[in-house]
């Protein structure tokens, strides 16, 4: 149960830690882990509830997948 709280709790937070640091391309797609990349954004979209904190949550996505555009054109 504990457990279970606490990987809750984790998925929620990587966005707020993500948005402290300038969006990083992270995985990239092509990359064999970028599956697991997208799951995780998955989850935290299912778990954000509506309004304000949800669309936090794609702006930080939109924020990626462009910081992916741009490592991948270089």
């Amino acid at each position: 149960m504990k457990l279970g709280f606490i990987a809750i709790l984790a998925v929620l937070l990587v966005p707020f830690v993500s948005a402290q640091e300038a969006a990083s391309p992270g995985i990239l797609p092509g990359s064999p882990l970028y599956w697991l990349d997208r799951s995780v954004e998955g989850m935290q979209l299912g778990l954000s509830g509506q309004g304000i904190p949800r669309a936090r949550i794609y702006l930080l996505f939109a924020e990626e997948r462009l910081a992916e555009a741009k490592a991948l054109q270089d």
